[in-house]
């Protein structure tokens, strides 16, 4: 499928979701997202207008979550909001296996009543190796790997580096204090 003109939803609003859109935008996506806590501010510093999360999977072309997991977001999509998609629809997860129902999805996959799906997290980590996930032609699957770069190693020692000598500086960040009031 062409990317360019088509409706991209994102589900989420922190910054992946931010990255995720201003990708979207830079392929000529429209882009409309979601989020628990939606406001006017979010949506401009997000450049993209917030809509219900039943019209954002009626109208998406391609659906991204990224969106935490919490009790708000677990089941999030399951077999009624799989059912609004288009049968040409995908859909993408890359935040957390259990907010999409597995075999909701499964079953949407399996009846063609989507497109295809994008997955590199799931409910159970490692995958297990007989999962219906892969057996499907219509999924793709790769490893929930992005922070394991090597940049992204060197971004988190150089923190961590960074940590060490602002704390025997007298100057702690990212410090988690405990058992202080």
């Amino acid at each position: 499928m062409q990317l360019y003109g088509k409706t991209l939803g994102v589900i989420g609003a922190g910054p992946i979701a931010k990255r995720v859109i201003t990708l979207g935008k830079a392929l000529g996506m429209h882009v409309i997202s979601w989020t628990l806590h939606p406001s006017r501010t979010r949506a401009r510093q997000l450049g993209s207008e917030f809509v219900d999360l039943n019209q954002l999977l009626q109208q998406s072309d391609v659906v991204s979550v990224n969106i935490a997991l919490s009790n708000k977001t677990k089941g999030l999509i399951g077999r009624p909001e799989l059912e609004l998609l288009k049968p040409t629809a995908i859909i993408i997860n890359t935040a957390r296996g259990d907010i999409i129902d597995e075999k909701a999805l499964v079953e949407s996959l399996e009846g063609n009543l989507i497109a295809g799906a994008g997955l590199d997290v799931f409910s159970k980590e490692p995958l297990p190796a007989r999962h219906p996930f892969t057996r499907l032609d219509n999924v793709v699957l790769s490893p929930h790997t992005a922070a394991l770069s090597p940049e992204t190693s060197l971004a988190g020692l150089t923190i961590a580096i960074d940590n060490i000598k602002k704390f025997l500086d007298g100057q702690a960040t990212n410090a988690v204090l405990i058992g202080t009031r």
